[in-house]
């Protein structure tokens, strides 16, 4: 009898750790509080640094387009200003949609994000990006 409730309690342990980034995904992070999207989709959200990608092809995390910022929401909220976006690049594969490769100025991480309207992505991203006098932001799309 031990041994069968143990098995229970791994697997809602289990099922609530994931679960949990589609639950938290539903919630407003506290920058977002009283503000309406410009864009908002769930799509799939990798992490790429140091030689090491860390991600799901589940449609597990939630990112929302702002006039000021985006959000992705999933396991954790990471609030990313548009002046930290050092370039965004749609790279299309042969069998898919493609991803979107957003880099960070001054890091060496970047995120994947996997939207079902790419181009729509880029362009609502591209729009709020500002190109500076030193070069230093980029804006570009595979075509």
């Amino acid at each position: 009898m031990n041994s069968f409730l143990g098995l229970v309690v791994v697997l809602l342990v289990v099922t609530g750790v994931l679960l949990w980034p589609l639950i938290n995904s539903f919630r407003r992070a506290p920058a977002e509080q009283n503000l309406k999207p410009l864009w908002q989709q769930r799509c799939s959200v990798g992490s790429r640094g140091f030689g090491i990608g860390v991600g799901t092809n589940m449609p597990f995390t939630r990112v929302a387009l702002y006039s000021d910022f985006m959000i992705m929401r999933g396991f954790s909220t990471t609030v990313i200003p548009y002046h930290d976006i050092a370039e965004v690049i749609w790279k299309q594969d042969f069998l898919s949609l493609g991803g979107v490769l957003i880099r960070l100025r001054g890091l060496k991480s970047s995120y994947v994000l996997y939207p079902r309207s790419p181009k729509t992505f880029v362009s609502l991203v591209e729009s709020h990006l500002t190109l500076r006098s030193s070069g230093a932001a980029q804006k570009r799309a595979a075509p």
